[in-house]
């Protein structure tokens, strides 16, 4: 089984910062931040196809947490 990449290592293989991405995605770098290095499987779906399209990976290749479930990362400020 191949091993599947973090959102952080997507990201990091782009060579974008977390400023970047917020800028093309309108996500906030705080959410970024939570999601890479927290739990991503505490972001919202959409947020994470949204990532998912502007990386240009599957979710089949990308290590996204246990499970996704709609929680925001408003609570992590």
């Amino acid at each position: 089984m191949t091993q599947k990449l973090t959102l952080k290592q997507l990201r990091e293989n782009m060579s974008l910062t977390m400023e970047e991405v917020s800028a093309k995605t309108d996500i906030p770098v705080r959410c970024l931040k939570y999601w890479e290095n927290v739990h991503s499987g505490r972001a919202e779906a959409f947020s994470i196809f949204k990532l998912l399209h502007f990386y240009g990976a599957s979710r089949d290749h990308v290590y996204i947490g246990p499970a996704l479930q709609k929680a925001s990362c408003a609570a992590t400020v």
